[in-house]
């Protein structure tokens, strides 16, 4: 055993109160781990039509066979929904399929005001 471990091991049966004050502070030095946020994969019109839908995420996860947080990404642009969903996306709540993979109307309204400066020559 090496002698520096001996040492901590003398030291905590003389004190027992000192590994939990050791404890404290390391968990108070650590930084907090937390995920980051996934970022939007992009707006899309599928996103804009899902949340124009009346229905709650429950009710809507329930009627296609997802959870009300995958509901909720969708909605959000997070994550888009497999083949699958989206075909009972547009059969139930009338979604198009073909709306998931279109821009919003927002975006390309933006994208429609951006300035356009033509290209320089030289």
């Amino acid at each position: 055993m090496p002698p520096q471990l001996r040492e901590q091991i003398a030291e905590y049966l003389a004190n027992p109160g000192l590994i939990r004050e050791r404890a404290a502070v390391s968990r108070i030095d650590r930084p907090l781990r937390r995920a980051p946020r996934p970022l939007p994969i992009a707006e899309t019109r599928g996103c804009e039509l899902l949340r124009a839908v009346p229905a709650s995420n429950r009710e809507v996860a329930l009627v296609i066979g997802l959870t009300p947080p995958a509901i909720n990404q969708m909605r959000r642009g997070t994550i888009r929904p497999g083949e699958d969903s989206a075909r009972a996306l547009e059969q139930h709540f009338g979604v198009p399929y073909r709306s998931w993979f279109e821009r919003s109307n927002a975006m390309t309204q933006a994208l429609g005001k951006v300035e356009r400066r033509p290209p320089v020559t030289r």
